[in-house]
């Protein structure tokens, strides 16, 4: 799993690289003209689910399963509800209002707050996390625990971390939101993992 969040900056390159479009916001304004998103190190935003699976095979690598996702969130920590254990401050993730570390209320360059025990960025609040899985509300009842096969097909698909403006209880690390992948959204972004 890659240790930050995709960024402005990395996805720029590949936009150079290959011809891609940028994010867009509405129908006529990209999020690369809008100052509270657009900063280099900010992690990129408003990419749809096949924009992040191209941005991937590009760079060798691929989005990681909602299940290696929860793992790498946790960092080794188990039935805790966040990275870092039970209770959240402004401390520890960006997410709605401001204190602490979080100065914020758009998404925060990556890396601002501490890592997991893992060492691993921003696994809570920042931006949501495309995952690979398509979501089907019967699929987690009928898997198995160890290595759950994810769904082959759907409407919808994953994401998990829960972003900036978001109330506390949705930082959790099982928390889940299921948009279609054709939403360009200012609060979902994504990180790559390594190729099986």
């Amino acid at each position: 799993m890659d240790v930050y969040e995709v960024t402005n900056a990395q996805y720029r390159k590949f936009m150079d690289a290959t011809g891609h479009e940028a994010p867009w916001l509405w129908d006529r304004f990209r999020y690369w003209d809008d100052f509270r998103y657009d900063a280099p190190e900010q992690p990129v935003v408003g990419v749809t689910w096949d924009d992040t699976v191209a941005y991937c095979q590009w760079a060798g690598k691929r989005l990681p399963t909602e299940t290696e996702w929860e793992k790498a969130a946790r960092g080794g920590l188990v039935e805790k509800e966040y990275p870092w254990g039970d209770s959240i401050t402004h401390d520890n993730a960006n997410y709605t209002g401001v204190g602490g570390r979080d100065r914020w209320r758009s998404p925060a360059p990556v890396g601002s707050f501490p890592p997991n025990r893992y060492g691993l960025y921003d696994m809570s609040g920042n931006v949501w996390e495309w995952c690979s899985d398509w979501h089907d509300m019967g699929h987690s009842a009928n898997s198995p625990k160890q290595n759950p096969k994810e769904p082959s097909t759907g409407t919808r698909r994953m994401a998990c971390g829960g972003a900036y403006g978001m109330e506390a209880h949705i930082l959790r690390c099982v928390s889940r939101y299921r948009p279609k992948p054709t939403i360009e959204s200012p609060g979902i972004g994504f990180r790559c993992a390594m190729q099986k």
